[in-house]
């Protein structure tokens, strides 16, 4: 239940900014986009991650992510851009006789190449990339006399694919929503609970969708 009341708060806050963002588009007065050589930026993202198929086939829900970044445009309507952050994932399973709860964090640094089109006073961001994903796995087992828990890391590669609508209030200051689908490799993990080894290995896939402010220079 928990779950459903958080996604649901997530999914609402986000349609609420992006009807916002449309808003603002046609009321703030026009400045010119960012998307010229030279300039750089830095900002935060914060938003939900979605897990992919096999993640969700194992019951894992979608979690808060957030993010740092930094980009910087080498030419026009180019940018390139690096960030740093993390999302979480956790899954529940309840039998007669236990309860198991696994959770997945994962810290990530990312670099991503974007193809910028702009329009009046948004920019329109088309890209991807790669990342290294740090995975913390945490596992833990309860029944009415016992309970136990272990956990695990695993480092994970994975791309990219990106699109995002960019709104400039002023020269210097904006706001992105962006949509982020990742694939990588298998989170291997091995847990020990209650005396039983448990070997999971699952693909890292699923989307983030983030809102951002950020500042331009």
């Amino acid at each position: 239940m928990q779950s459903i009341i958080r996604n649901s708060i997530s999914c609402s806050g986000i349609t609420l900014l992006f009807f916002s963002s449309l808003f603002l588009l046609f009321v703030t007065p026009l400045s010119a986009n960012a998307a010229q050589k030279g300039s750089y930026s830095l900002g935060f993202k914060g938003g939900t991650y979605s897990p992919g198929p096999e993640l969700a086939s194992d019951g894992f829900d979608s979690g808060y992510a957030n993010e740092f970044f930094f980009n910087f445009v080498p030419i026009d309507n180019l940018s390139v851009e690096a960030g740093t952050g993390y999302f979480e994932t956790r899954a529940e399973d309840s039998g007669n006789f236990s309860s198991d709860e696994e959770t997945l964090r994962a810290d990530y640094i990312i670099l991503s190449l974007k193809g910028i089109i702009s329009i009046s006073r948004a920019d329109i961001g088309l890209g991807g990339g790669v990342g290294t994903y740090y995975v913390q796995g945490e596992f833990k087992r309860s029944s009415s006399t016992q309970r136990d828990s272990d956990s695990d890391r695993s480092t994970v590669l994975a791309y990219h694919a990106s699109v995002d609508i960019t709104i400039h209030f002023t020269r210097r200051f904006f706001m992105t929503i962006e949509d982020r689908y990742i694939r990588g490799q298998n989170i291997e993990r091995t847990y020990s609970v209650l005396g039983k080894e448990f070997k999971r290995s699952t693909r890292l896939d699923g989307n983030i969708i983030v809102f951002s402010l950020g500042f331009g220079f």
